[in-house]
């Protein structure tokens, strides 16, 4: 599933130089690992592919290979920051901002 695995950035994010899975050793679990500096939203889109070649077990529906993906929720990596300053505001003094 590796070679089917996308971390895609928005248009405002910072592109990547690709990434890294480091999978458990019962290969059930993965860590997905963004090669770069991310800053911003990101998709990560998950695929299957049922023929992964010759002398390999093909899944298949109809006499097909099947193949699906599914995007997930965009993601935010790298720091976070605030779209508004936070200002205290003091009790007994009027509220300003300079």
């Amino acid at each position: 599933m590796w070679q089917w695995t996308l971390l895609q950035p928005d248009v405002r994010s910072r592109p990547l130089a690709g990434i890294t899975i480091l999978w458990s050793t019962d290969q059930t679990r993965a860590l997905i690992v963004p090669i770069g500096s991310p800053a911003g939203w990101y998709t990560l889109t998950l695929g299957f592919e049922g023929n992964i070649g010759a002398e390999v077990a093909c899944i298949t529906a109809d006499g097909m290979s099947v193949t699906a993906s599914s995007p997930l929720s965009p993601i935010q990596l790298g720091p976070q920051r605030r779209r508004f300053p936070v200002v205290p505001v003091r009790e007994g003094r009027p509220h300003t901002t300079s």
